[in-house]
């Protein structure tokens, strides 16, 4: 439909009458059919100027239609956005009535008519009525109002007052060019810290995101301010931006424009957020399709953060030059030489010739050498960086191949004063990738789960920052181990190169780490790197998960597992470089994944190693047991309790209780239980802080019945904390000696004592008999998941301890664990730890686990329980209904089809006996 013949339509109904419902539906079919046209390849800047254009028809008919023509001293002016003449599907109508005066009791009722007629019509309408006096107080005292203001676009009534408004808005009234661009660069910096100052999140702000459409806008702005015109091509032929920073930037606009106007239409509401569960959707409505290794989502999320880089980088520059033409920052200093190519000046580093780096090709490095190796500089100038990004083609492979170019990278990555300030500007101006090929591959990588929150390559610029500054002797002392091993590196090039090379497989489809590790043993050869730094940089590589792995799901305190992963390492030296590295990674990859637990389990993995590895043997199970009672004896005896009634509890927890343990816990444990009353049989629950601090542990003592393992998880999922691990033990006389590991939804301990002294009387009141509780198994989670997530379920027996390691990945959901529990009691299988893990929308847990002779699970038993597993995983999750332990439980899933004959749920079960500790 061409615009005559939309506002013929438009016309027509007006004129017929048209109640608000036949309006209604009118707008609907211009938004349906611009959809189609969208989706069949329509130029977005044609639609979003359509829609503005229609909705201009339609307020001025409206105008007409309410009398308000026949009103003097009044004007209709869109602003903001549809001021500019923008309007994608769902955006907001802004508009501003402006007033000579204040409206009489007729010209009041005419324009609340309006505004509630544009409601009627289902329209989100931004209004303002205010006379010019109150125009200008407003935009005086507050710069948005202002910014909004000068893009106020006449739709109907008085010319002369709109005219008006412009004079007192003029830059000789208020706000001059050099006063409004400080109060948007200010605005722009305020705005980024809240993104942490990164794009390249998980669920970006397409407007508001650093390199997101404020930015264009924002220079947009100040242009408009300075020269009166604020149109990207009028700022090209002034000379503000280069032809080709132009084209760079209108085809970055037009893709987010594109971008965002999919959104609204998917998310069918104003929506500038790229949520992740509509990442998806948005992708396919963009056209983009899956391809062997690489989702649909993926490239499309590439795509969208190699434009916002794009952005980003040029409104870096261009407001560097507006501060140098606006402020006079290049006059405020004398520059400060440095050598023959380079000065500062404020801080900046810039060039002293304008073409050092054709006529110099190894300034391209010596640059960042500069900058990494010199106190108090805080970046480049606005011209040096837009020469970099000009000249980063002269980077090919005659100049990576060169000796004294790679001699170059790696000084960069022995400087210690601003080494991290140089890597973040190497990636932003593109030499980086040109340096290392395979870098410029992953630059806005971005993996499509909730457990990656950046793209690859910020990710690993931001574990190569942790890494700076664990080097920097002024650190706080929050890591003492990996600040000294950081701070005594004779050649920390090796771990930042291995740090630079970790996920650079990511996005190739196989095992990136394999993938990394071939291109790390390339490169460093590459750049003459002697064989066995090579070789470690690419162990690192392929190493660089092991650590992580072997802390969160495999029991540290079992000497053999220290061992076996002491073996797998074979030095001190890989060692302490992997622990800096995992370390690094962790905490880089999402703000809430690095907790208090997590660095506890790393640094009891890595103290254990090492000692090991100093000590090179390791202890046989027997001796790690009775020096853990000798220590845990030691505690108790300076803390007077006499060693008779020690050994008598001891015998009554079981031999298999010290493997479990350690000292210190062995130690509070026997303190806690010595201390009740014999003749008690109420549930022991009592809570403490770790000595690590890395979380909170809830100790329970109880009889053991049916369905223990799943009644406590759920009873602690109510409470709204999340285990971290849990350490499940049955004494021989029936009790239930049970600890658990939790965090708040935050990651922290749970340090509120009211929540504390909460959390004990909830499981305290319930765990009396446990067939009460409600599992909540099918409550639905509140999160909506795009995609499904297979099960995976894998065995490994340990012949020496004799149990069975059960590791499960799948999507969590509430009532996992019970689900899990659930599964053990059918099978008649016993729980003994637990390593519990959320990595995202995944759960990565470990359960060790033998049958009820304490034996390893033989083939039969561990198919019966995978059968078990997926029969309660894939029970249907919509429904609300809680459920109990035992009968409930049984209607909910399609137990009839399990391969066991008999259910413990079928048998009688004994009369649990007291809890008088007496020795038979």
């Amino acid at each position: 439909m061409s615009a005559a013949e939309a506002e013929k339509e438009l016309s027509a109904l007006l004129a017929c009458g048209a109640d608000r419902d036949a309006l209604r539906d009118w707008l609907q079919s211009q938004i349906d059919r611009d959809a189609l046209a969208f989706d069949a390849g329509a130029p977005v800047e044609t639609l979003v100027r359509r829609r503005a254009q229609r909705m201009d028809w339609l307020l001025q008919h409206l105008w007409q239609q309410l009398g308000l023509q026949a009103q003097a001293d009044i004007a209709l002016l869109a602003v903001g956005g549809y001021g500019r003449g923008e309007l994608h599907p769902q955006s907001d109508i802004d508009i501003l009535l402006l007033l000579k005066k204040a409206p009489d009791a007729t010209l009041g009722k005419q324009l609340e008519q309006l505004i509630t007629l544009l409601w009627d019509l289902k329209l989100t309408v931004g209004h303002a009525v205010r006379t010019i006096d109150e125009c200008e107080t407003a935009a005086r005292d507050d710069l948005t109002v202002m910014t909004n203001l000068m893009e106020a676009r006449l739709l109907c009534g008085d010319p002369g007052l709109s005219a008006r408004l412009r004079d007192h808005l003029s830059p000789v009234q208020m706000w001059p060019p050099d006063a409004f661009f400080r109060g948007k660069v200010d605005e722009q910096k305020a705005r980024h810290r809240k993104f942490e100052g990164t794009a390249y999140k998980l669920e970006p702000n397409l407007k508001s995101s650093p390199g997101g459409l404020r930015d264009i806008q924002n220079i947009q702005w100040i242009a408009k301010r300075r020269f009166g015109d604020q149109s990207l091509l009028a700022m090209t032929r002034r000379g503000v931006f280069l032809p080709q920073e132009y084209r760079a930037l209108t085809r970055c606009q037009l893709f987010l424009w594109r971008v965002r106007y999919a959104l609204h239409l998917v998310a069918g509401r104003a929506e500038d957020r790229l949520l992740f569960d509509l990442q998806k959707a948005v992708a396919e409505r963009l056209g983009f399709v899956d391809q062997p290794g690489r989702l649909a989502v993926e490239q499309f999320m590439k795509q969208y953060f190699r434009a916002v880089l794009t952005v980003r980088n040029l409104n870096d520059v261009l407001v560097e030059l507006f501060s140098e033409v606006m402020l006079g920052t290049h006059q405020k200093s004398e520059p400060v030489v440095i050598d023959a190519h380079f000065q500062q000046r404020d801080g900046l580093l810039e060039l002293r010739e304008f073409n050092t780096f054709a006529k110099h090709p190894e300034s391209l490095l010596s640059v960042f050498v500069v900058l990494a190796e010199t106190e108090g500089l805080t970046g480049l100038s606005a011209t040096t960086l837009r020469l970099l990004r000009h000249s980063r083609q002269r980077v090919d492979a005659a100049y990576r191949a060169n000796p004294r170019y790679q001699q170059l990278f790696i000084r960069i990555l022995r400087a210690r004063a601003n080494l991290a300030t140089a890597l973040f500007a190497m990636k932003n101006t593109g030499i980086l990738g040109a340096f290392v090929p395979a870098f410029a591959q992953i630059t806005g990588q971005m993996q499509f789960d909730r457990f990656h929150h950046y793209t690859v390559d910020e990710h690993t610029l931001f574990l190569l920052r942790n890494l700076v500054r664990l080097s920097d002797p002024n650190t706080a002392g929050l890591f003492p181990h990996a600040e000294r091993i950081m701070q005594r590196l004779v050649q920390p090039e090796l771990i930042y190169l291995a740090g630079l090379f970790h996920d650079i497989g990511k996005g190739r489809g196989g095992d990136h780490s394999e993938l990394g590790a071939v291109d790390a043993l390339q490169f460093c050869k590459q750049i003459g790197l002697s064989d066995g730094d090579v070789e470690l940089v690419s162990w690192l590589v392929q190493s660089h998960l092991a650590m992580s792995l072997v802390a969160q799901r495999k029991d540290i305190t079992d000497p053999e597992v220290i061992a076996e992963f002491a073996a797998k390492v074979g030095t001190t030296q890989r060692l302490e470089l992997l622990y800096v590295l995992t370390m690094c990674d962790i905490r880089a990859t999402n703000a809430s994944l690095w907790n208090g637990w997590k660095d506890a389990l790393l640094r009891d993995l890595y103290l254990a190693t090492r000692e090991y590895l100093r000590r090179g043997s390791a202890l046989l199970p027997a001796d790690s047991a009775a020096l853990i009672r000798d220590e845990a004896l030691q505690r108790l005896a300076a803390d007077g309790i006499a060693s008779e009634p020690v050994h008598d509890l001891w015998r009554l927890l079981g031999g298999d209780y010290f493997s479990k343990v350690n000292g210190e816990t062995l130690a509070w444990v026997t303190t806690q239980l010595l201390a009740q009353p014999e003749d008690s049989d109420e549930p022991l629950v009592i809570a403490r802080q770790l000595p690590s601090a890395g979380g909170t542990e809830f100790l329970i003592y109880v009889h053991d019945q049916e369905f223990l393992f799943a009644a406590i998880t759920a009873l602690l999922a109510q409470k709204r904390v999340s285990i971290q691990a849990a350490t499940i033990h049955t004494t021989p006389y029936g009790m239930g000696l049970d600890a658990f590991v939790v965090l708040e939804e935050d990651g922290q301990p749970v340090l509120d004592l009211k929540r504390l002294q909460s959390i004990q009387r909830h499981l305290q009141q319930h765990l009396r008999d446990v067939s009460k509780v409600p599992l909540n198994l099918q409550q639905s989670s509140t999160k909506r998941q795009p995609f499904v997530l297979e099960t995976r379920i894998g065995f490994s027996n340990d012949a020496r301890r004799q149990r069975t390691a059960l590791e499960l990945i799948t999507l969590d959901r509430p009532g996992l664990l019970a689900r899990v529990g659930a599964a053990f009691k059918y099978c008649d299988l016993l729980l003994h730890n637990a390593k519990i893990i959320t990595l995202g929308e995944r759960a990565e847990d470990v359960f060790f686990i033998t049958d009820r002779e304490a034996r390893p699970l033989s083939q039969e038993k561990q198919q019966q329980l995978e059968h078990m597993l997926r029969l309660l995983l894939d029970a249907a999750t919509t429904a609300t209904t809680a459920a109990t332990p035992g009968a409930a439980l049984v209607a909910q899933s399609p137990l009839s089809q399990a391969s066991h004959s008999s259910s413990p749920l079928s048998q009688s079960t004994d009369s649990q006996p007291t809890k008088k500790m007496t020795a038979t």
